[in-house]
């Protein structure tokens, strides 16, 4: 939580959540139009939580591409972990997810301060997940072209090459570019598509915003309601 912390100044995160498309060739029969996403071309879309040093806590890369962020992360095992409060503290995602107790996603519309420096924190925190799909992408050029496998061997290589970026990070493997060179490029979820905020989870946004981002407030862990 404190490396965390450290980037943007935002209290109790454990993990940051996004999507991002690694292209496939089409697998052509009936669920051939399935894979494809909103650009027009077939691709997987890869769930993953992400920590402070870029590095993977879980991946997800079963699912096509034309399927929303927040159904990835319903139908997830990390879901039901946070949901259980088997994972301490939050996620941090984007406006495609839910606001819920256990993931803190942006304010639409911030009116106060305290709100717009909820956002700010938010928004510089979560931007982890971004640089890590930009240099794990630059660590595997494949990730970037088209994968030329069947969907399920596909899905493996995703897999295998989170475990091989989370080596390098562990052995600070130098990227090929920095990551600012090529920013990973993803499809931004369209907020009106995905699921609307809970009650419980903008209560907790709530007590986040009041207690950690009011001025003179300072709060380096999670909050609890």
């Amino acid at each position: 939580m404190a490396r965390f912390y450290a980037i943007g100044l935002f209290p109790g995160v454990t993990g940051c959540i996004d999507c991002t498309h690694v292209p496939i060739v089409s697998p052509g029969g009936e669920n051939a139009e399935v894979f494809r996403n909103r650009k027009g071309y077939s691709s997987l879309n890869v769930q993953a939580i992400t920590g402070p040093e870029l590095q993977f806590f879980d991946v997800v890369a079963s699912w096509p591409g034309s399927v929303h962020d927040s159904r990835i992360f319903t139908n997830s095992r990390v879901m039901a972990r946070y949901e259980q409060k088997a994972v301490p503290g939050v996620l941090l995602g984007d406006q495609g997810y839910a606001c819920l107790p256990f993931l803190m996603t942006p304010l639409k519309n911030p009116q106060t301060s305290a709100e717009k420096r909820y956002n700010k924190s938010q928004i510089k925190t979560r931007n982890s997940v971004e640089r890590t799909f930009g240099v794990w992408k630059r660590h595997f050029a494949c990730l970037r072209a088209k994968l030329l496998t069947d969907t399920d061997r596909s899905a493996a290589i995703v897999t295998a090459c989170a475990a091989l970026h989370n080596i390098a990070c562990l052995h600070r493997d130098p990227c090929p570019l920095s990551d600012e060179a090529h920013p990973d490029v993803n499809l931004p979820d369209n907020p009106s598509q995905g699921d609307p905020d809970t009650v419980a989870g903008a209560q907790v946004r709530s007590c986040y915003i009041r207690r950690c981002f009011s001025s003179g407030n300072e709060h380096t862990g999670p909050v609890q309601t």
